[in-house]
């Protein structure tokens, strides 16, 4: 009898204290959540069924393209009547991307497909593992077919949660999502809410718009001399070498040669724009879902109707693109408060020191060489390329902290989750470095707490990417 009530006393107590083992072993577990580093755009070839690489195009479907076009764009260089090379152009475009075309309900037209393939379960377990015994984290990598919509892309980054959590038996992932990879995340949060996650970053975000991107769609396309000079003198190094193609390309804008290679540029602009857009831009980018996730509110409803007026999508098509501008984009606030309410901690960080390329109609603008720092950063109010936001500057949000970056070009303040968004200078869009990657760790850590960048003086709020970062 006594043996009996002492073994059902025992049982008891082992049912009593199973949810806390579970806890405590959840607890630890988080410590190591696995990372996934959600990719952007063309982070991964595509293929067709035969695995042959169809984008980024190759240097001889290049070549074929264009040559078709190179006597009428002299000759036209020699009449000043640029609408005559103008078949031969669209031609060129649609030859150069003919096999990653979409039809007019956004669905590929070929049998193409990303070459991106998901790591085994073992080669997960094996990165989990490792992190546990780094100084720092390992991530497990996703990338997709970036032609498709937003909530297409993100149902597919679900399973492949659902998958990474199979393979390590947890129950939450830290996100890293970069570039296009911010809009598919955004999306998934929205769509599947919060349950897998645990903290997230955004980082070189396109989420917020990207102008290259609207700005061509929606005809807003312009050339300056001083844009071009800025664009290329960025690009080079600080070594010997990038300083002497720094100087040479000083020399070449004092000379007017930016200046007559912009006027060049507007001229045929002006001149085929619209037909180039018909019958070369619409039919091909203009038909990928995917890339309308990459437009600012301002340029989305312009580019639309000019899209549906010239190439013919369908209410299905219009149907995918609106639900990531009217569900998505205009309600990142409200995605990323939720996420807050729901524990998960993140982090936005987003870069300045580049000019983005020189094709928008607001040149200079300063960013990572690909996406304005204004979008990146949800706000931020950045100079333009070779200016200060002015000396008498008065920081724009009075919040008791000091958000204004020491070469005073940079006014955190306006953005809209200044406390928790960090901004790195003179790093280019994909340069994530040893440096960079440590902070993002850092953040990632938090699992009690969001991490601010008042919280530690290694992290604060503006940094500056130099050689040494890099390892």
């Amino acid at each position: 009898m006594k043996l009996a009530k002492r073994l059902t006393a025992m049982l008891t107590a082992i049912l009593m204290l199973l949810p806390v083992f579970a806890l405590t072993a959840f607890a630890a577990d988080q410590t190591n959540v696995p990372t996934i580093f959600l990719d952007g755009i063309g982070s991964s070839d595509l293929i067709d069924a035969e695995g042959n690489v169809v984008f980024p195009p190759q240097a001889g479907n290049i070549l074929d393209a264009v040559k078709g076009a190179i006597l009428p764009l002299a000759g036209s260089l020699l009449t000043g009547d640029y609408t005559a090379c103008q078949d031969e152009l669209s031609v060129a475009v649609q030859s150069m991307f003919d096999e990653i075309q979409m039809d007019e309900n956004g669905v590929s037209a070929t049998d193409v497909r990303s070459a991106y393939v998901r790591p085994t379960a073992e080669e997960i377990r094996e990165t989990v593992a490792k992190t546990k015994h780094d100084d720092k984290t390992d991530y497990i990598w996703y990338s997709y077919d970036w032609r498709y919509d937003m909530k297409t892309i993100a149902a597919g980054f679900h399973d492949f949660i659902e998958y990474v959590l199979d393979a390590t038996g947890g129950r939450k992932v830290n996100v890293i999502a970069f570039s296009m990879g911010t809009a598919v995340l955004m999306t998934y949060l929205h769509d599947y809410n919060y349950k897998y996650i645990n903290n997230f970053i955004l980082l070189g975000g396109a989420f917020n718009g990207v102008n290259s991107c609207g700005h061509s769609f929606s005809g807003q396309i312009s050339f300056s001399g001083s844009a071009f000079a800025h664009f290329f003198t960025g690009m080079t190094g600080d070594d010997f070498g990038g300083r002497l193609l720094d100087a040479l390309l000083v020399a070449l804008y004092d000379m007017g040669i930016f200046n007559g290679v912009s006027d060049f540029a507007v001229k045929v602009v002006d001149q085929t724009m619209d037909y180039l857009y018909e019958n070369g831009l619409a039919v091909t980018f203009g038909r990928m879902p995917g890339l309308w996730s990459l437009m600012a509110p301002d340029d989305y409803l312009i580019a639309k109707d000019k899209l549906i007026e010239g190439s013919g999508v369908s209410d299905k098509f219009v149907e995918k693109i609106d639900y990531y501008h009217d569900t998505i984009q205009a309600n990142n606030k409200t995605i990323l408060n939720k996420a807050l309410r729901k524990g998960c901690n993140w982090g936005i960080v987003g870069k300045y020191g580049f000019t983005i390329p020189p094709v928008t109609g607001e040149p200079n603008e300063l960013g990572d060489g690909v996406i304005e720092c204004k979008y990146e950063t949800f706000g931020a109010t950045v100079a333009i390329a070779g200016e200060t936001l002015g000396e008498d500057y008065v920081q724009a949000v009075n919040d008791g902290h000091d958000h204004l970056s020491c070469d005073n070009m940079v006014d955190a303040s306006t953005c809209a989750y200044p406390e928790n968004t960090w901004i790195i200078k003179n790093s280019w869009h994909d340069d994530n470095f040893t440096a960079t990657l440590a902070l993002l760790d850092w953040i990632l850590a938090h699992e009690n707490a969001q991490a601010t960048v008042w919280e530690e003086e290694k992290y604060p709020q503006f940094l500056i990417y130099t050689k040494s970062a890099e390892t």
